[in-house]
Parts: C-alpha cells; structure tokens; sequence
C-alpha cells in the first residue's frame, strides 16, 4: 500500500469522525440539514485545502492551485493576486498562465509564515522570477545551521538573519 492511501484512509477516517460528531451536534440543537448547504459544495471546500501535485514539487512544492487556496483562505482570486502583488505571498507562474502557491509559505492556520513578506520584497529587489525566489527559500543554508530560510522562519527564527542573507543574493542577482 502506498503512503498516499494511507493518508487517504487516515483522511477519511478522520474526517468521518468529525463530520459525524458536528452533525450529531446540529441535531442536538435541532439544526435541520438545509443550514449546511450543497454537500458537494462542502465537500469541494475540504478537499481544497489539499495541496496539488506538481513538476516541482521535489524542489519547491506541493503548491496549492489558486481556486483550492482561494476557497481554504476564504478570499477571491483577486486578493490573492493582490497579496503576491505586494510580495506577502509568493505565486510561482505557470507556462499556461496559471500560478501555483507553494505549500511551505503558510502555517497551518493559512497565515503566511513569519517575516515572509519582508523577506520577498528584499529577494524581489534582484529579481522577478518567483521560481527562483521558492527555490531560494527552500534552499538549505549554512548561515542558518543548514536550515531552509522557510523553515528557519517557520521556527521562529531571526528573520533578520534571512532578509540580510535575502540582501545579498538579491544584490547578487541584479549584478
């Protein structure tokens, strides 16, 4: 059996549970089934939140498309554009127009991870290319004890360890 069947069976599993444990909930409080909407719908929403496969997945992913990470942080596309506009996320282009959202860059509440959009400005004052930018932050380090700048900020890390490291190569890709 594969790890991805696994996941699958702990997944449903899991999700079992608790639909069933909210519904019992609901029937409790005399909630009738009308007030949960479209089961498809509910469904497309949980499923959403699962990351894509994807080529670069070994180097920089998973990634999340736009429409599953719009739907899990509950924003429209054109915030979404705007948030990487701003350099507060990174979107990562794709040869057919689309973007791609590396998995890495959020907490699992959906935040971004600490300092991200610091650190993004700064790389993004040598380049444009978000590709090298994910790979950049994925990356391990010797400057960070051999951590990623991802993880290192993920973990609390001084992030101004990494934007002064993001300083240099920045400085290093405009050359």
């Amino acid at each position: 059996m594969t790890d991805l069947a696994v996941l699958e069976r702990e997944i449903m599993r899991s999700v079992s549970r608790k639909v069933h444990d909210r519904l019992r909930e609901a029937a409790a409080a005399e909630v009738g089934p009308e007030a949960f909407g479209d089961p498809e719908a509910i469904a497309d929403a949980m499923v959403a939140a699962l990351p894509l496969g994807h080529v670069f997945d070994e180097l920089s992913g998973p990634f999340y498309d736009t429409s599953g990470l719009a739907r899990w942080l509950g924003m429209s596309r054109q915030a979404l554009h705007q948030k990487s506009a701003r350099h507060a996320i990174l979107a990562c282009p794709l040869a057919d127009g689309g973007v791609v959202y590396p998995v890495w860059q959020f907490l699992d509440s959906g935040a971004p991870i600490p300092s991200l959009g610091a650190v993004l400005t700064t790389l993004a004052e040598g380049t444009d290319d978000a590709w090298m930018m994910a790979l950049w932050m994925r990356a391990p380090s010797a400057q960070l004890d051999g951590d990623r700048p991802s993880d290192w900020l993920r973990k609390g890390g001084d992030a101004e360890r990494v934007i002064a490291m993001a300083r240099g190569v920045a400085s290093s890709w405009r050359a």
